[in-house]
């Protein structure tokens, strides 16, 4: 074996230490070079819009449904969807309503405001609506919120979402639901992962062989 030293006590670097570093040092440089890149990709977004028959609330009544994803197309052209084929990283859920009242909240013509609670949302918050019938979806209000994180996991799974609203105060009409998932395939062990890993083992290796000499 090649070596150099100082002395019969002195420090000793071999050609394998020698050779192992100068093979890391692209090894390394390639696979944070792939780790990069791979993190690039753009998710992914699915939309499942319901309108269904309005449904009339008044104070201290619920509603019910469920958003399902599956067999949904993402935008742009992407993949359908399929339950636990993908993993979801956020969604946003919307809910439409529309005041009892023909002209809403407005002073003399309305009635008085109205809230609600949405389950799935991670704030608990009472939303306040308002909304008119008078040009259908143009003047409906639209309140909107994350999702709780906790609940992803089971949508990913899945694809299907229950939620419940609930008035709180007031009456209103309940018109409509979308959920918008952002997302992209099940993350798996890559090339790069690998690289980067082996890479680094090789650097103790050789670094403990150093130290020991």
């Amino acid at each position: 074996m090649l070596s150099s030293g100082e002395g019969a006590h002195g420090k000793w670097v071999s050609f394998n230490s020698v050779f192992n570093m100068k093979l890391l040092t692209p090894l390394l440089a390639l696979g944070a070079f792939a780790l990069a890149t791979s993190t690039t990709q753009a998710a992914f977004v699915w939309t499942d819009l319901n309108v269904d028959q309005p449904v009339y609330l008044s104070a201290g009544q619920s509603t019910s449904g469920t958003f399902n994803l599956n067999g949904i197309a993402a935008e742009s052209g992407g993949p359908v969807f399929v339950a636990g084929s993908f993993e979801l990283t956020s969604a946003k859920a919307y809910f439409a309503f529309a005041d009892d009242a023909f002209f809403g909240d407005v002073p003399y013509l309305g009635d008085s405001n109205e809230y609600v609670t949405v389950d799935i949302y991670d704030a608990p918050n009472s939303y306040e609506v308002d909304g008119s019938h008078i040009l259908s979806y143009l003047t409906w209000d639209w309140i909107t919120g994350s999702v709780q994180a906790s609940l992803l996991g089971t949508l990913s799974s899945t694809g299907e979402l229950d939620y419940t609203i609930t008035v709180t105060r007031g009456d209103t009409w309940f018109k409509a639901a979308k959920l918008k998932a952002y997302g992209d395939y099940k993350q798996v062990p890559d090339a790069s992962a690998t690289v980067a890993l082996m890479g680094l083992g090789l650097l103790g290796l050789a670094a403990a062989r150093k130290r020991f000499r």
